[in-house]
């Protein structure tokens, strides 16, 4: 009904801060994670995005995101490796996550994205 859209469109319009500032947290998360495996990870923040985009998913997995997105002798260095396993034992060993209710039906655009936006439009896209 007409009342029921005026009511939903209220909530949303309170609601849209808290929105935006769990996207922000979330991209955060993801920067900070990205940071314990290699504090030079911006210098591949082109092909993340990229990568994000191309496979959304990998919002979930920031290891896998940093592996196939960073050159084969970055990755086959033994500083990068260790940083790595230490990172994904973290993971694995804090493997408590949780679902989302909020999805999103907007389509990717074509602007040039943020690491962070990427991160969020990915998350959007799997709907988590």
């Amino acid at each position: 009904s007409a009342m029921e859209s005026k009511i939903v469109g209220q909530m949303m319009d309170k609601l849209s801060p808290v929105f935006q500032n769990l996207q922000t947290i979330t991209a955060k998360s993801v920067e900070q994670q990205l940071n314990e495996i290699d504090g030079n990870w911006k210098v591949y923040e082109d092909d993340m995005k990229a990568n994000l985009k191309t496979h959304p998913t990998l919002a979930k997995d920031v290891s896998k995101l940093y592996r196939i997105s960073v050159p084969e002798e970055v990755l086959k260095s033994k500083y990068t490796q260790q940083a790595l396993k230490r990172f994904e034992e973290k993971a694995t060993s804090a493997k408590v996550q949780s679902k989302s209710s909020i999805a999103s039906t907007t389509a990717p655009s074509n602007k040039k994205l943020s690491f962070s936006e990427a991160v969020e439009e990915a998350k959007k896209i799997i709907g988590r």
